[in-house]
């Protein structure tokens, strides 16, 4: 089986993402953007549940973090991710 990275379930109150977890081959080579994002390795943060899809995003397109609906942000996430 393969090594998944986790999404948050929930966004603002009241939405709930869709998306449970993504390739940990996709997330990897963006650790370095997950660790100034975030201050945490993506071990670490995937040990405290992962990161909402705005988060993710962010740390796949390798820029800083910044919020978005989450209906655009499952949509990208998707993109980045061939889901």
């Amino acid at each position: 089986m393969l090594k998944r990275f986790p999404i948050l379930k929930t966004a603002l109150v009241g939405e709930i993402c869709t998306i449970d977890e993504i390739p940990w081959a996709i997330i990897a080579p963006h650790a370095r953007q997950a660790l100034k994002n975030h201050e945490q390795t993506l071990e670490r943060l995937a040990e405290r549940g992962g990161l909402c899809a705005s988060e993710a995003v962010a740390v796949l397109e390798d820029r800083e973090w910044i919020d978005m609906p989450l209906t655009q942000a499952e949509a990208r996430l998707r993109k980045l991710c061939a889901l």
